[in-house]
C-alpha cells in the first residue's frame, strides 16, 4: 500500500497514487464541463465530452435515419453494413444503375451534386445520398479491372466520359466512387496501401504539327486503416495530382491538356502488425545495444504519439511505460491523426507541433535506413533521397579485376526464339493530322524454339513447339532440361590424359594462363580441366584454379528480350514458389530475370541484343558462310542457302490460330507490314516461296516453326562466333556477364592489371557529385542562312557567309587517354594562388580537383557569349529541374578539375576564392586499354565488329558515371505471402501485376552502395570541356 502525502489517502499501486495526485492536488485536470462540472485534462477531451453528451444536434445517417452524438459511432454503424443490407432488402427489385450514371447529367448539376456530396462526406464519413438511384448506386462496387493472389491486390479503372473536364474537376466527380471502393476494401481487409493514377494526354504544338504525350500522374502509396478519414484522404491524394499536373505544365513550356483517359485506384492489402495494439517487440540484437526506448502500448495503437513523447521528454525511471509520458500530452497537437499513424502524416504532426522528426527504418538484416527526414537539410545532402549510404571499407576500397571464373567458357548455353499470332485489336480512328500512337494488334503466343549448344558436341536437337499453350510448355521444358544439366555440373568428370604439346605446354610455363602471376611455392602449378568436357584448359595457379567453378546458372539468350519476349513468358514464372530474381534496367523493361530451379542452380534469362545492337538480318550478313556451323548440322547443304538470311513472314495475316492450317502462303499483298507501312519485294516473295516448296512444307504452321528453328540456330551461331572473338580478344566469355559495358569493365580491369581507389569518405564523394556536368554540345545561332560562291542562290550583294558543322571524333576516348585520378586521395592546404594554378602540368604525378569561388568580368561578357565558360547545373527560370546551363553569371563553389580551373583562368575568369581541395595521385592508367580497342577497330572487317569496339571504349565511361543513386529495386513475387511482406515495408513504392500468382513490387532503394570511381568520370567529363573550350577560343577565334 502505498499513501498519499497531502491527504493521507492509500492506493494499492503507485500508477493509482500519481493519477490520484494529478487529478487532485496537482489540478492538471484544470478543464471543467460548465453543463455538469466533470474535469478533464486536455481540451480536446472536453470537447469531445460536450459533443456527446451535451450536444443538441446529432449526427444522422444518410441512409435509415439512425442519429448519433458521435462520428466514430456513426462509422461503426456503416462499416458493420447493417443498414445498408436493410435498404438493398426494402429497394427490391428496382433496376440497377450504371455506376457511370453521374457522368450522364449535366455538368451543372455534376458540380453542385459534388460540392453537397463532399460536405455531407466530410461529416459523415459515407457515401450520403438519400435517393433510391444512389443507394442503389453505392451498394454495387466497380469491378476491378486487374487483381492478383485472390484479389488481394486490385486496381480499378474509372473511366472519364466528359471530355471538357479539368484534372481537378474530374477528380472530384469521381470522389464518392473511389471512397467507397477503399470503403469496400476494408470490410475484407483492416488495412490498406492505396494510391491514385490519373491517365492523361497532352499535346504540344511543333513544327511539323502536334506532338501526343500520353501522361500519368500518381500519388505515393497511403496507409488506410479503419478509423482514417477517407474523405480527407482523397482531397490530399488529389491535392498532389494536380500540383503535379500544374508543375509538368508549367515545366514544360507548351503542354496542354488534351484529354483525362481514366482514374486508375490501386488498392494493396496491408499487414503492419497483428493483435489489438501497435505494440511491435523490438528484434534481440537491437534491444541488446540498449539504445531504443520501445514504449509498451498494448492497450492502443498509439505507438507514434509515444515513441515522440519519449524522445522529447526522457525519463529516468521506467522509460518504456506510458504512463511515464501522461503529464506531457497536454503539450503537443495531435488533433486529425490517425492512429496507427500513416508516414504520411507525419510531416502534419511536424508542422502543427512546430518540430523536425526523422524516421528510420531497418531491413531483415537489421541495416538501418532513414525512411523520413525532416526539411532541415544540410547544404549538400539537401536533393539527395533518403537512404543508408554504404560506402567501401578500408580494406576493400580498391577495385580491381576478380572474376578470373569469367574466363572459363560455360559449357551449356540455351539460344530462344517465339513466334505470335497478331490478332486485331478494336480501336477508334485517330487524326492523321496529329502525331500518335494506335494500338491495333495484339501478339499472342503460339510457338518457340530453343537450342541448347554444348561446347563438348552434339548435346540435343533443337526443341519445336506449336500450340496456345507455348510459353507455359516452354518454361516446364526448359526446366527440366536445367536440372539435367545441373546434375552434370555437379557430377565433374577427370581429366582426360594430356597430349605431348599440352605436357610440352605445362611443362614450359612459368605464369598461369588465368591470372598471368608467376607460379609461387603457396600458390603451386596445377593442371586446370572443363570438368564436363574432361579437356585441358591450361597450366594454371592454385588459387585461380579453385575459383574456376561450374556456373550456377543456365544461361537463356533471346534477341531483344528486353524490349518484345519477355513479355511474352514471363507471366508463366509464378507457377510455383521457387524463387524469381530481376535485374532491372529501367521500371518497365527489364536486363534480366532469373527463376529457380533447385535451391543453387537458375534459369537466367538474358538478351543478346545487349551484346550485338542490330538485327538478324544485318548480323548475319558478317558471317561468311562457313561460320555457320549449326545450321549446317540440321540443313541439307543445297537447302542452307536459303536460309542464310533473314525470311519473310505475314505477321499481320498471321491473326488467328486458325491460319496455322493455310496450305499455301498467302499471296505477296498478304505480307504487308502496317506497323513499318512497307510491302515486302517479289525478290522476298518468291524466296519465300522457294523455302515452302524446297522444304517440302503442308501449312503455313509447319513454315512458322521453320521460320522459328531458323532464326534460333541463326542466332546460336551468330552469338557463338561472338563468344569466340571475345574470347580471343579479352579472355573473357560474355555469357557470363548482362550487357557489354559490364564486359567491357571486366576486361579493362584484366587487361591494365590496375587497382582503381575508390573513396570512403562521403564528404568526398559528395564533393565529386557536385562537380559532375554533362557535355556541352550546342549552337547558339537558331538560324543562319549560308551566302557564298558554291552555292547556286549565291547573291554577291549580300554579305558572304558559311555554315560549318564541326564535331570532335571520339572526343571520350581522347579524354579517357589522359591523366586520370588512381589513388591517395587526401584533402589538402587551400593556400594554393591564381599563379601556382596556372604552373601546374597537366601530366603531373599529382592531380587536383578544387571548390572555388570565380568571377566573370564584365567586359569578356561580349567575347564569351556564344560560348559561356565553366557550365552550371541548376534550373533555368520557371522551371523545377535541373539543367546544364553556360551563362556569364559568377560561380560559387564552383567543383572542377584543375585543368579546366588552368583554362578558365587563361581565358580572363578571375579566381576569388578556394574552399577545398582534393589532392590524389594521377596517371594515364586507361590509355592502354582504349589504344587496343582503337587498334582494334581499325582492324575491323564489317561494321557490327567497329561498333563493338567503339562500345568497349565508350561504355568505360558509362560505368564510371552510374548513377547508383537511380537504380530502382524491383522484386517478382510469386506467392502472397512474398507480396504481402514487401508492400508492408516502409519503402513499398507501387507494383505491376503480370498474372493471378506474379506481381512485380517495385521498392524504394534503401542501401545505396557506392563502389563505382564517380571521380574518374568527372574528370572525363571536365577534359572533354577542356578540348571543346580551348579549340573554341585559342583556335577557332584566332582564325575566324
Amino acid at each position: 500500500m502505498v499513501s498519499c502525502n497531502v491527504c493521507g489517502k492509500c492506493f494499492n499501486t503507485n500508477y493509482n497514487l500519481k493519477r490520484h495526485t494529478l487529478q487532485v492536488h496537482e489540478k492538471k485536470y484544470s478543464h471543467q464541463c460548465p453543463d455538469c462540472s466533470k474535469k478533464f485534462a486536455q481540451p480536446s477531451d472536453l470537447k469531445r465530452h460536450k459533443d456527446s453528451v451535451h450536444s443538441a444536434e446529432k449526427i444522422v445517417c444518410e441512409f435509415c435515419g439512425t442519429s448519433f452524438t458521435r462520428r466514430d459511432n456513426l462509422l461503426h454503424h456503416l462499416n458493420n453494413g447493417n443498414c445498408q443490407r436493410k435498404l438493398q432488402k426494402e429497394a427490391g427489385k428496382r433496376k440497377r444503375l450504371d455506376l457511370t450514371i453521374s457522368n450522364r447529367k449535366k455538368k451543372s448539376q455534376l458540380s453542385t451534386s459534388a460540392e453537397n456530396s463532399a460536405a455531407v462526406l466530410e461529416n459523415s464519413t459515407t457515401v450520403p445520398e438519400n435517393s433510391d438511384d444512389d443507394l442503389e448506386k453505392i451498394s454495387l462496387p466497380p469491378k476491378e479491372s486487374e487483381s492478383a493472389f485472390q484479389k488481394a491486390y486490385k486496381s480499378f479503372n474509372l473511366p472519364n466520359n466528359d471530355s471538357s473536364l479539368g484534372i481537378k474537376e474530374f477528380l472530384l466527380l469521381r470522389k464518392e466512387e473511389t471512397v467507397f471502393i477503399f470503403r469496400n476494401e476494408l470490410k475484407t481487409y483492416k488495412s490498406l496501401k492505396v494510391s491514385k493514377w490519373v491517365h492523361c494526354i497532352y499535346s504540344k504544338e511543333i513544327d511539323a504539327g502536334k506532338m501526343i504525350k500520353n501522361v500519368e500522374f500518381k500519388t505515393s502509396n497511403n496507409e488506410v486503416f479503419q478509423e482514417t478519414n477517407l474523405v480527407s484522404l482523397y482531397d490530399t491524394m488529389s491535392e498532389k495530382i494536380v500540383k503535379e499536373s500544374e508543375d509538368f505544365e508549367g515545366k514544360d513550356s507548351g503542354w496542354t491538356l488534351d484529354e483525362i483517359l481514366r482514374l486508375e485506384v490501386r488498392t494493396n492489402r496491408y499487414s503492419p502488425f497483428r493483435g489489438s495494439s501497435s505494440f511491435i517487440e523490438v528484434p534481440k540484437q537491437i534491444a541488446e545495444t540498449k539504445a531504443i526506448i520501445n514504449v509498451i502500448n498494448k492497450k492502443d495503437s498509439q505507438c507514434f504519439m509515444w515513441s515522440v513523447l519519449a524522445a522529447l521528454y526522457p525519463s529516468a525511471n521506467h522509460p518504456n511505460k506510458t504512463s511515464s509520458y501522461v503529464t506531457h500530452l497536454n503539450k503537443f497537437n495531435f488533433d486529425g491523426i490517425s492512429f496507427p499513424t500513416p508516414l504520411n502524416e507525419v510531416k502534419k504532426i511536424s508542422k502543427m507541433n512546430d518540430i523536425g522528426i526523422n524516421i528510420y527504418s531497418f531491413e531483415e538484416d537489421l541495416k538501418i535506413f532513414p525512411l523520413l527526414i525532416s526539411d532541415i537539410h544540410n547544404e549538400m545532402c539537401g536533393n539527395k533521397s533518403p537512404a543508408r549510404v554504404v560506402m567501401p571499407s578500408e580494406t576493400c576500397k580498391f577495385l580491381k579485376f576478380k572474376n578470373f571464373q569469367h574466363s572459363l567458357k560455360i559449357p551449356f548455353v540455351v539460344y530462344a526464339d517465339f513466334e505470335c499470332v497478331t490478332m486485331k485489336t478494336d480501336t477508334c480512328c485517330p487524326d492523321p493530322n496529329f502525331s500518335f500512337t494506335n494500338m491495333y494488334e495484339k501478339h499472342v503466343p503460339i510457338g518457340f524454339c530453343y537450342f541448347i549448344s554444348y561446347q563438348g558436341g552434339h548435346y540435343k536437337d533443337p526443341v519445336v513447339y506449336r500450340g496456345t499453350d507455348a510459353p507455359k510448355c516452354f518454361i516446364e521444358k526448359l526446366e527440366k532440361d536445367a536440372i539435367e544439366i545441373e546434375h552434370i555440373y555437379k557430377n565433374p568428370k577427370p581429366l582426360l590424359p594430356l597430349t605431348e604439346s599440352e605436357k610440352q605446354l605445362y611443362d614450359n610455363a612459368k605464369n598461369c594462363y588465368v591470372c598471368d602471376q608467376t607460379f609461387r611455392e603457396n600458390n603451386i602449378k596445377v593442371r586446370d580441366h572443363n570438368h564436363v568436357t574432361q579437356k585441358f584448359n591450361g597450366p594454371c595457379c592454385n588459387s585461380c584454379n579453385l575459383a574456376m567453378k561450374t556456373p550456377k546458372f543456365l544461361p537463356v539468350f533471346f534477341h531483344n528480350l528486353s524490349g518484345y519476349d519477355a513479355h511474352i513468358f514471363i507471366k508463366e514464372l509464378g507457377y510455383d514458389k521457387k524463387q524469381i530474381n530481376l535485374i532491372p534496367n529501367t521500371e518497365e523493361k527489364y536486363i534480366s530475370f532469373s527463376k529457380s530451379v533447385s535451391n543453387d542452380f537458375q534459369l537466367r534469362f538474358l538478351d543478346s541484343f545487349k551484346f550485338m545492337p542490330s538485327s538478324l538480318e544485318n548480323l548475319i550478313k558478317t558471317l561468311k558462310k562457313d561460320e555457320f556451323k549449326y545450321m549446317k548440322q540440321y540443313f541439307d547443304s543445297e537447302k542452307i542457302d536459303l536460309l542464310l538470311r533473314k525470311g519473310v513472314f505475314p505477321y499481320d495475316y498471321f491473326d488467328s490460330f486458325e491460319k496455322c492450317k493455310d496450305s499455301c502462303l498467302p499471296p505477296i499483298s498478304k505480307f504487308y507490314n502496317e506497323l513499318n507501312e512497307e510491302a515486302i519485294s517479289v525478290e522476298d516473295y518468291n524466296h519465300a516461296c522457294r523455302v515452302f516448296n524446297q522444304f517440302n512444307l503442308s501449312n503455313l504452321g509447319e513454315y512458322c516453326d521453320l521460320y522459328v528453328k531458323t532464326d534460333v540456330l541463326l542466332l546460336t551461331d551468330l552469338f557463338e562466333n561472338f563468344r569466340k572473338i571475345c574470347i580471343q580478344t579479352y579472355k573473357l566469355d560474355p555469357c557470363w556477364y548482362f550487357t557489354t559495358p559490364a564486359l567491357s569493365w571486366d576486361a579493362m580491369l584484366l587487361k591494365t592489371k590496375v587497382a582503381i581507389e575508390l573513396f570512403t569518405d562521403y564528404d568526398m564523394l559528395l564533393f565529386i557529385e557536385n562537380g559532375v556536368r554533362g557535355g556541352i554540345s550546342q549552337c547558339c545561332n537558331r538560324y543562319a542562312i549560308a551566302n557564298n560562291k558554291y552555292m547556286s542562290n549565291f547573291n554577291p550583294d549580300d554579305e558572304i557567309k558559311y555554315l560549318m558543322y564541326l564535331d570532335a571524333n571520339n572526343l571520350y576516348g581522347y579524354t579517357m587517354s589522359k591523366y586520370l585520378p588512381l589513388k591517395d586521395f587526401v584533402w589538402s592546404d587551400n593556400n594554393l594562388t591564381t599563379q601556382d594554378i596556372l604552373n601546374l602540368s597537366d601530366e603531373s604525378d599529382v592531380g587536383y580537383i578544387l571548390e572555388v569561388d570565380l568571377d566573370y568580368p564584365p567586359d569578356l561578357h561580349d567575347k564569351h557569349s556564344d560560348f559561356p565558360l565553366a557550365p552550371e547545373n541548376k534550373p533555368p527560370p520557371n522551371c523545377k529541374e535541373p539543367r546544364l546551363l553556360t551563362t556569364l553569371e559568377p560561380k560559387t563553389k564552383y567543383v572542377l578539375h584543375y585543368s579546366n580551373l588552368k583554362l578558365y583562368l587563361k581565358l580572363g575568369l578571375i579566381l576569388k576564392k578556394i574552399h577545398r581541395v582534393l589532392k590524389f595521385f594521377q596517371s594515364p592508367w586507361l590509355k592502354n586499354y582504349i589504344d587496343y580497342n582503337t587498334k582494334l577497330r581499325t582492324k575491323a572487317v564489317n561494321d557490327f565488329q567497329k561498333d563493338f569496339y567503339k562500345l568497349m571504349n565508350n561504355s568505360i565511361f558509362g560505368k564510371t558515371m552510374e548513377n547508383v543513386r537511380r537504380r530502382v529495386d524491383i522484386r517478382l513475387c510469386s506467392t502472397e505471402e512474398q507480396a504481402r511482406k514487401l508492400i508492408a515495408k516502409s519503402n513499398f513504392n507501387r507494383r505491376t501485376i503480370f498474372s493471378e500468382n506474379l506481381m512485380a513490387v517495385h521498392l524504394k532503394k534503401t542501401n545505396i552502395k557506392f563502389f563505382k570511381p564517380i571521380h574518374v568520370g568527372m574528370t572525363i567529363l571536365d577534359l572533354s570541356k577542356v578540348l571543346m573550350y580551348s579549340f573554341h577560343y585559342e583556335y577557332m577565334k584566332h582564325r575566324y
